[in-house]
């Protein structure tokens, strides 16, 4: 009996947008389908995924579901066997289940109520979504000689680039450095060329007269970073990724803005925006603002107008007028905006069981408003 193989790979990138942190409370917002596959294949046969946190029929509302989907062009019976699974960090296969199905009729359809555990994605966070990214994989093996499947076996997933993986085994063995960094007590090695095309300062730096050379080695000295920072910095520069990047992302902030590095200020306004809370909201306003990321402070800024009654309770609040009195402006005239736009009722006649009573009660209200000013 003939068989047809195809393997597809489904990358989900900015998986946090579709979980909803408040405190310890996480909240997953998941109801996603795939691309058909295999691409380019047989018009007549035509396969997707689907993910979903809240399946209604599943007993156990902890486990995500994802289902298979099959549609042909006429009604066909098609014997398949097929693995699901989880692409990890490593770029090996976790959480592999087997199963074996007809699929029949024009349309069919197969859900798997218990894929994988919500919890499981927020305490191996590190493991099954690095880069903010889920991929999920299924090897799909299509049995007999029909004219609807495929005329020769296939291996199809989407494309995938390697240029994280190369970066990476250079930035950790070193392979061909041309220039060491001196930072503090500690000497980095890295290769110029990567340093210059990543990095606009570097750019700059590297076109100017160098410091001295060892040998075939330039060396320079940097006065203005922590070398622990600098470590991380350079993972970045080399991987586009940075290891517990919560530690370190205030100071992190503070160097992607001073060597022109907007990918790296992007990636710790994500970190920022992950554990943005009523307590600390001030505080990474202010920093969206010292190190000049609009996004990051937009949305800071309507997070706060939109919580003022938790976040005018703070000590960072208390003392804004004063140290910092362009945030409060910032805060103003976010306000107003909301306001025209019709988004905040301020007016006193609202009605006690009316549902915006509790926005209203959130947000700013007029003598918090005058505050400010």
């Amino acid at each position: 009996m003939r068989k047809h193989v195809i393997i597809y790979e489904w990358r989900i990138n900015n998986i946090s947008l579709y979980i909803e942190k408040t405190g310890d409370n996480v909240k997953y917002k998941l109801d996603l389908e795939s691309p058909n596959f295999p691409p380019g294949a047989n018009e007549k046969i035509k396969w997707h995924l689907k993910l979903n946190s809240e399946n209604e029929d599943a007993e156990d509302k902890s486990w995500i579901s994802l289902s298979i989907h099959y549609s042909a062009a006429q009604e066909w019976e098609v014997k398949a066997m097929y693995y699901l699974f989880i692409i990890n960090y490593k770029n090996e296969r976790v959480n592999v289940t087997e199963f074996r199905k007809w699929f029949r009729n024009r349309t069919d359809s197969y859900t798997h109520a218990e894929f994988v555990k919500k919890e499981d994605l927020e305490e191996k966070k590190r493991e099954l979504l690095p880069n903010d990214s889920l991929t999920i994989g299924i090897e799909l093996t299509i049995y007999g000689d029909n004219p609807m499947t495929y005329s020769n076996s296939i291996t199809l997933k989407e494309p995938t680039s390697h240029f994280v993986e190369d970066y990476r085994r250079l930035f950790e063995t070193k392979e061909g450095c041309d220039v060491i960094l001196k930072v503090g007590d500690e000497a980095f090695e890295a290769h110029r060329t990567i340093l210059m095309a990543r990095s606009e300062m570097f750019f700059k730096l590297f076109t100017l007269a160098t410091e001295e050379k060892t040998n075939t080695r330039e060396i320079i000295t940097l006065t203005d970073i922590k070398p622990e920072i600098f470590k991380s910095f350079l993972e970045f520069i080399y991987t586009d990724q940075v290891t517990e990047i919560d530690l370190v992302v205030e100071e992190l902030l503070e160097v992607a803005d001073k060597y022109l590095l907007d990918s790296l200020k992007d990636l710790c306004a994500e970190s920022l925006l992950k554990v943005l809370r009523a307590d600390n909201a001030i505080r990474v306003l202010s920093l969206a603002e010292r190190y000049n990321v609009p996004q990051l402070s937009e949305h800071v800024s309507e997070f706060i107008v939109c919580n003022a009654k938790d976040v005018i309770k703070t000590p960072e609040f208390k003392s804004m007028k004063q140290s910092n009195p362009s945030l409060a402006s910032i805060l103003f005239e976010k306000f107003a905006d909301l306001k025209a736009a019709g988004i905040f009722v301020v007016a006193d006649s609202v009605r006690d069981d009316d549902p915006e009573v509790s926005r209203k009660n959130d947000a700013l209200d007029v003598s918090q408003l005058q505050s400010l000013s």
